[in-house]
């Protein structure tokens, strides 16, 4: 058996938490039962009801919970670093992680989908709900592990705060309610149409989860990979980031106010977001400070390219695949018809405000005070260029000098204009981050 979920279990059960456990449900289903046959109330659908909801709570809410604990925590009590000097491999430890840290609540979910598939009416496919809370609560839990594995590089794991929790939770907050609408009889039948096809509601979201659930175990094997000094190129990124652009543009495809539109376009139009969207994330995410830029230029220098792909952060690999992206909405422009035929997104001004906020973290982050810093600087940069500057010019009747900071870029008449203003706030940015570098160098 995997060492580290042995160690969870050791540590997770005991007599009293193996008795307490189902003895607690027992009780709750059979007040159920009792207080829906004297209602009138269909029993069976309350009972499968509510071991739909307490699966939810149980291993979607307390589960992820714990697994968005198990590194961090690790960390606060510092024996991660014992860990990861272990002979365990990084998928050994990931699926031991996983599964060991909300291990318990597991065994509480299993009773609830004992009692979903022996409760169930008749016209629920009790078999396909029961595999799709599986799947969402992988989904979830996989997500917590990956973010607890980001928060270990951050100084928040210090002061014992999870800034990726929140965002976990967020995730299930808005799966919860999905499932709700699914997991009727009416909803379950219901058509989704992707890539021209229609499919039951119920098939496609349970499939979906499996994938992105998939997806996300992937993930964070790769981030285990990171933490225990297991080199990995970027192939992987770039992998999930197409199957998110052929997911997602699918739904498009089928769109009324997309009619007669190229396939080719609203891949482009899907990358293009999908991709700025992802840059902007990693870039926060992971670490792009001078060291690492050092290591770059040396592995590029001896030509060592396998290693600068492994050195390689993957936000500058999403803001590649933005700019391929724009080429094809270049070559494939949209028009959109109905009342979203004002909407225009050129590609070029969204690449080139891409590439001045990624340079001027790279500024922020060359002059190696703490990231967190870094990040807040970088934040509060933004926010003074996006909104607190042009607002504030715009109050005061100086319209053409708050187009100067940010053009408006989706007019299409002043499409020349804006790209030429943000191409020179771009190479400033660059420029001023490149003397930075050099002015570092130098004191060394």
């Amino acid at each position: 058996m995997n060492p580290e979920l042995l160690r969870y279990i050791w540590l997770e059960f005991s007599l009293h938490r193996l008795i307490a456990m189902p003895g607690v449900l027992i009780l709750v289903f059979l007040l159920a039962h009792t207080a829906s046959a004297e209602s009138g109330a269909g029993s069976a659908k309350v009972l499968a009801g509510m071991a739909i909801g307490f699966f939810a709570l149980i291993v979607g809410l307390w589960g992820t919970r714990l697994a968005a604990d198990s590194v961090t925590r690790e960390a606060n009590e510092h024996t991660w670093d014992g860990q990861r000097l272990s002979a365990l491999s990084p998928w050994s430890m990931t699926w031991g992680k996983l599964f060991g840290a909300p291990v318990f609540t597991w065994y509480g979910g299993l009773f609830c989908l004992a009692v979903l598939l022996a409760a169930a009416p008749s016209d629920w496919p009790a078999g396909r709900y029961a595999l799709l809370l599986v799947a969402a609560a992988l989904l979830l839990h996989a997500l917590g592990l990956l973010f607890s594995l980001l928060a270990t590089r951050h100084e928040a794991v210090r002061e014992r705060r999870m800034p990726g929790l929140l965002v976990v939770f967020l995730l299930l907050f808005g799966v919860l309610p999905l499932l709700g609408r699914v997991m009727d009889t009416a909803g379950s039948q219901q058509l989704v149409y992707w890539w021209g096809g229609a499919f039951p509601r119920l098939d496609f979201l349970l499939v979906s989860a499996a994938a992105f659930a998939a997806w996300a175990v992937f993930g964070a094997c790769r981030l285990m990979c990171r933490e225990l000094q297991v080199r990995t190129t970027p192939v992987a990124w770039v992998a999930f980031a197409l199957f998110a652009i052929a997911y997602l543009t699918g739904f498009l495809d089928t769109a009324d106010f997309l009619a007669g539109v190229e396939r080719a376009g609203l891949l482009g139009w899907t990358g293009l977001l999908l991709n700025l969207g992802l840059t902007y994330l990693m870039l926060f995410a992971e670490r792009s400070d001078a060291p690492l830029v050092r290591r770059l230029l040396l592995s590029a220098e001896a030509r060592q390219w396998r290693r600068v792909l492994e050195e390689l952060p993957c936000w500058p690999v999403s803001l590649l695949l933005a700019g391929i992206s724009g080429l094809m909405m270049a070559l494939y422009p949209l028009e959109f018809a109905g009342g979203l035929s004002n909407i225009f997104l050129p590609p070029l001004p969204l690449l080139l405000l891409a590439v001045r906020d990624s340079s001027l973290y790279l500024f922020f982050s060359f002059g190696r005070p703490r990231r967190s810093w870094v990040e807040g600087a970088t934040l509060l940069y933004l926010l003074v260029l996006y909104w607190i500057l042009p607002s504030l010019l715009r109050a005061m009747g100086a319209e053409t000098l708050a187009k100067w900071v940010l053009p408006s870029f989706w007019e299409r008449e002043s499409i020349v204009f804006s790209s030429v203003i943000l191409f020179l706030q771009a190479a400033l940015a660059v420029a001023l981050t490149v003397s930075r570098w050099r002015l570092e160098n130098a004191k060394k």
